[in-house]
């Protein structure tokens, strides 16, 4: 008789259970922190920015600059604001910008690899627009940085702003061939 007692009441408590999962509301959301997601030329990893092949007539002396190649950054999913503009600073640091210490060229990105020799890249802050500023801390320059580059509008949550990356040489008898170059970018609100 004692087991079947245990029985029933197992019984009861497994029906007891279904019925209170029945009373039970699964809720669910999503916090999102407020970040924006970045894009350049609408790839969100590993871009590639590709300048045109051009004749080293068009670097003979120093100073000489050519093949300007347009590229965007675009922040996106960002945090709305309501009543606010949002504004963005863009910051690019050059591998190999120490190469650049002495020479002081606003905006230059040294060659990392290649074969050319006196040529190096410019990044400009908008098409046919000026070479970036110099960025310094504590003496020593560690970048280049575009201030308000991206602007976000009230209620919006998207950006974007066009930079400009151009050929240029640094001497007076460059040597044509291949080029690679690295730059990497940080984007920060104020």
């Amino acid at each position: 008789m004692r087991n079947l007692s245990s029985k029933k009441l197992a019984i009861y408590l497994l029906i007891g259970s279904i019925n209170a999962h029945a009373n039970i509301l699964e809720i669910s959301g999503k916090i999102k922190h407020p970040t924006c997601q970045v894009k350049v030329n609408n790839i969100n990893q590993s871009p590639i920015i590709t300048l045109p092949t051009i004749n080293i007539g068009q670097l003979k002396n120093e100073g000489d600059s050519a093949g300007e190649t347009t590229f965007e950054i675009t922040l996106y999913d960002c945090l709305r604001s309501m009543t606010l503009e949002q504004h963005w600073d863009v910051r690019f640091s050059p591998w190999g910008i120490d190469k650049n210490r002495d020479l002081l060229i606003p905006g230059f990105i040294p060659t990392m690899s290649g074969t050319v020799e006196g040529i190096g890249l410019q990044i400009l802050d908008s098409p046919s627009g000026s070479p970036l500023d110099n960025e310094f801390i504590g003496g020593m320059l560690i970048g280049y940085q575009a201030k308000n580059a991206i602007k976000i509008p009230p209620g919006e949550s998207e950006g974007s702003h066009n930079f400009v990356v151009r050929y240029l040489s640094i001497s007076n008898n460059p040597l044509p061939g291949k080029l690679t170059s690295y730059l990497q970018y940080a984007v920060t609100y104020f």
